[in-house]
């Protein structure tokens, strides 16, 4: 995950996240919540190596990587990565993150998840950026897809190893779960709806 995160424009720490990437050797450009989960020498260290901090009460509204994505989305980025949303125990901020990939695509910034077993995104049709995407995932790697609306039509796979040509899905349908990678550019295409994408490592790695 250190080279995902070395290729971003800005890094943005959310709370605890600050601890990931200290692990890495990494100084994001900006920490940012209320710091419940963080050792506050942490924080300090952070200031000192001149690293913009927000602070934000512990009551609050928001979680801290939801304050994160606003952030970004406040200073115009159409792209943003999460690194460490799927890693903690807590099986509900797991949800809340993956949940929070169909708002921000709303708004105009798309949001993947990037985990080393796991890359998880979001198709939409109403902005034509955002009705493809190039699947990172190599040979044998699993792809599961959930429509999150109703209907999710003109889909298209390619390089997968059960295609699909201008198909309509449906919620709560398990027609598109547990494909797999069959070709070197694997690809999925909609028209409209909403679609999450989860990729599953067949072999442990990172994307």
């Amino acid at each position: 995950m250190s080279r995902e995160v070395s290729r971003a424009g800005i890094i943005v720490a959310a709370d605890s996240g600050m601890a990931l990437l200290r692990k890495m050797g990494i100084v994001p450009d900006v920490l940012l919540g209320d710091f419940d989960s963080l050792d506050q020498s942490a924080v300090r260290d952070a200031e000192m190596a001149g690293v913009l901090v927000l602070r934000f009460p512990v009551e609050k509204d928001k979680t801290d990587t939801e304050l994160a994505l606003d952030f970004l989305l406040e200073r115009g980025f159409d792209e943003a990565r999460l690194v460490g949303a799927l890693g903690g125990p807590r099986l509900d901020h797991q949800l809340s993150n993956i949940f929070l990939l169909e708002k921000y695509i709303k708004q105009g910034l798309r949001v993947t998840i990037v985990d080393p077993e796991a890359f998880i995104a979001v198709l939409a049709g109403h902005d034509p950026r955002w009705r493809w995407i190039d699947v990172p995932g190599g040979k044998g790697d699993w792809v599961s897809l959930f429509p999150v609306t109703e209907l999710v039509t003109g889909v298209t796979l390619q390089d997968l190893k059960f295609p699909l040509r201008d198909a309509t899905l449906h919620r709560g349908s398990t027609l598109s779960v547990s494909n797999q990678v069959s070709g070197p550019h694997p690809r999925v295409e909609l028209r409209v709806g909403t679609l999450l994408l989860v990729m599953t490592a067949g072999r442990t790695r990172c994307w």
